[in-house]
């Protein structure tokens, strides 16, 4: 966005001695309803229109397998990792501890998480099932406990991710 005036860094004016340079000339950006009139005219906030990132809880036995699919998740900005669990014996996965009590839009869990579907409380989230190896038995516990996907680890992380995303829409 272009803008007239001082620099944030500063607060002084910009020019060729500034950190900025020389000062930005021509319209802002944007429709004409969407900015102050005058000088008073500031670059539309592009933090306030970006669509909020999609809440993650991760369910994953082994640490350091864990450990990747978080690291992974964590990378992209419209992903935001709000919860996280590592004990197959914590059942209830829709009781992940999510700041602000809000509930997380998507669950990306490892077998060992959905087991047998007898007992396990699937979250009213997106349940996303993430494997480092893909068997008979583990799309079949992923399928009796309502999986929206199964994701074989490493080959089909970008999957993985886009299918949190898309659980936010």
């Amino acid at each position: 966005m272009r803008r007239r005036g001082t620099t944030e860094m500063d607060g002084g004016p910009s020019g060729p001695g500034s950190p900025l340079g020389a000062p930005l000339e021509g319209p802002l950006e944007g429709p004409p309803g969407d900015r102050p009139p005058g000088d008073a005219a500031r670059a539309v906030d592009v933090v306030a229109s970006r669509p909020a990132a999609t809440r993650v809880a991760i369910a994953i036995h082994d640490l350091p397998f864990h450990q990747e699919v978080l690291d992974h998740l964590d990378r992209d900005a419209r992903i935001e990792v709000v919860a996280s669990e590592v004990d197959p014996s914590f059942e209830r996965v829709a009781e992940l501890s999510v700041p602000g009590g809000a509930e997380a839009d998507a669950v990306v869990v490892c077998p060992a998480f959905i087991g047998s579907a007898d007992g396990w409380a699937a979250p009213t989230a997106r349940v996303l099932v993430v494997a480092q190896e893909m068997t008979v038995p583990v799309l079949r516990a992923a399928i009796a406990a309502g999986a929206h996907g199964v994701y074989r680890w490493p080959e089909e992380r970008e999957d993985l991710a886009r299918a949190a995303r898309a659980a936010r829409a």
